[in-house]
C-alpha cells in the first residue's frame, strides 16, 4: 500500500471548511460596507424621516474546525493468547535410587510404561547390563552378566551327507527372546536409559578407564553386533568333541558375540539388527 500525504488526505474535508468561512468574511464585508458608504452620501433636499435601522443581527460564530482524521486506522492488537497451543509440561525427572538398589525402581519404571520385564533376571540389574555392554563391545559374550533367562530348549545338529550342520529347527528356541527385544519401545529404553545415566555410568567407573562414557560403549557393542555377517544357507560344523566348532575358519574366527548371533538363525539375527540400529539412531540423539 502506498504511503499517504495528510494535505491530500484532508484536502475535501478541508476545502469545505475554507469555502464556509470564506463565505462568512465577505457577508460581513458586504455587511460593514453597506453600513458605512451611507454615511457618504450628500444630504436630500427633501425633509428626510427618520427611520429606525436596526443593527443586523450578529451571525453565529463558526463552527470549530474538527480535528483532521489520521491517515489510517491502527488495527487492533492480536490477541496473544489466541490459537497458541499450550507448550506440553516436561515429564517430572526420575529421582534417582541409590545405584545398589535400583534394579527394582528401574524395572517398575520400565512397567509403568507397559514394557515387558518377564524375561530380566537380575538382583543388580544396572551393574550386569554395564559388564555385558562393556565385555560385548569386545567381542566377548558374558552369560552370567547377560540379565535374561536361557532359552529351554537344547542345541541340536543335523547330519548330511556325512557332514554335520545346524539344525535350523534349533533357531526357534531364541525366538521368544527375539520377540521380547523387538517388543520393545525404543524410546522408552533410551529415555530412560538417559534419565538413569548417572548411575550407568558410575557402575561403568568400577571397571572401565574413567575417562570412557558407558554410551560410547553402548555404541561400540551394536557396531561389533550389527558387523556380523549373514551367510545363506545350512551352517557347517565341526565335532572336536568337547564342543561345536564352525566349519567354515572365517566364521570360526569371527568373536564370540558375532558368532552368537550365527546361532540366532538369519531370520532372527536380521530383526535383532533392525532394533539395535532404531536404539543406536536414538541413542545418537542424545549426543
Amino acid at each position: 500500500m502506498s504511503e499517504h500525504d495528510p494535505a491530500q488526505s484532508n484536502t475535501p474535508k478541508r476545502g469545505l471548511i475554507t469555502l464556509v468561512a470564506l463565505a462568512l468574511v465577505i457577508l460581513l464585508l458586504v455587511v460593514v460596507v453597506l453600513w458605512w458608504s451611507g454615511s457618504d452620501e450628500e444630504p436630500d433636499s427633501r425633509q428626510s424621516v427618520p427611520v429606525e435601522v436596526s443593527e443586523p443581527e450578529p451571525l453565529p460564530d463558526p463552527e470549530p474546525e474538527p480535528e483532521p482524521l489520521p491517515d489510517y486506522m491502527p488495527l487492533p492488537e492480536p490477541d496473544s493468547t489466541a490459537d497458541v497451543e499450550p507448550e506440553p509440561e516436561p515429564e517430572p525427572e526420575i529421582e534417582l535410587p541409590e545405584l545398589n538398589q535400583s534394579t527394582q525402581p528401574l524395572l517398575a519404571e520400565l512397567e509403568e510404561r507397559e514394557q515387558n520385564v518377564r524375561p530380566l533376571r537380575s538382583e543388580h540389574l544396572v551393574r550386569d547390563m554395564v559388564i555385558f555392554v562393556h565385555n560385548l563391545s569386545d567381542g566377548e559374550v558374558i552369560r552370567e552378566s547377560a540379565g535374561v533367562s536361557s532359552p529351554d530348549a537344547r542345541f541340536t545338529t543335523q547330519e548330511v551327507d556325512n557332514q554335520l550342520y545346524i539344525d535350523e529347527r534349533s533357531f526357534a528356541r531364541y525366538d521368544e527372546l527375539v520377540d521380547w527385544f523387538v517388543s520393545l519401545d525404543s524410546e522408552v529404553v533410551v529415555n530412560l536409559y538417559e534419565a538413569y545415566q548417572p548411575l550407568f555410568e558410575q557402575a561403568f567407573t568400577e571397571i572401565a578407564h574413567p575417562d570412557e562414557t558407558f554410551q560410547v560403549q553402548i555404541q561400540d557393542a551394536i557396531d561389533v553386533l550389527l558387523a556380523t555377517p549373514e551367510p545363506e544357507g545350512l551352517l557347517a560344523l565341526s565335532d572336536d568333541s568337547v564342543m561345536y566348532t564352525f566349519a567354515d575358519p572365517e566364521l570360526e574366527s569371527l568373536p564370540a558375540a558375532q558368532k552368537q548371533m550365527l546361532r540366532l538363525g538369519l531370520e532372527n539375527q536380521r530383526k535383532v539388527k533392525r532394533k539395535l540400529r532404531e536404539i543406536r539412531a536414538r541413542l545418537e540423539e542424545l549426543n
